[in-house]
């Protein structure tokens, strides 16, 4: 990872962390993966709304190399989706899938649907659990 990509990455997740109102030490703490949230996330936090949250679960069947593929409203089909992802060891206390790899998100113009990849290009593996937060952008500007 070059320096212009890490501070690239970091702005991202200045960005993001305004937006839901986490700080920077929350964004970049040494644990990657994070159980579910106990208590439901703001509805709305610095002009962004929470549209959905869920846990997206990689199967066989939406999964294709280094990506999992997210399914169904409001990501399919909407490129301008703003999506907040963070690696879930365990989902409902269950027994957990580790991927030990950094990753990210993006949008595949073919399929109409964002993924979650592994960004060291390391494959996706089945049974890995990721939570999702889906945003709505301000309609006007604060």
């Amino acid at each position: 990872m070059t320096g212009k990509t890490l501070l690239m990455a970091l702005g991202v997740g200045v960005v993001v962390g305004l937006l839901l109102g986490i700080g920077l030490v929350g964004l970049i703490g040494a644990n990657r993966e994070q159980a579910a949230p106990t208590t439901p996330p703001p509805r709305s936090a610095n002009g962004a709304t929470l549209e959905t949250v869920f846990v997206h679960h990689a199967t066989p069947e939406n999964t294709s190399a280094n990506s999992t593929y997210l399914h169904g409203p409001p990501t399919e089909g909407n490129p301008n989706a703003v999506l907040v992802v963070t690696q879930n060891w365990n989902p409902g206390g269950s027994h957990g899938k580790y991927n030990d790899h950094p990753i990210g998100v993006w949008y595949d113009r073919n399929r109409g649907k964002w993924a979650i990849f592994n960004q060291d290009r390391a494959a996706m593996p089945v049974g890995a659990d990721f939570n999702v937060a889906v945003l709505k952008r301000p309609t006007e500007a604060r």
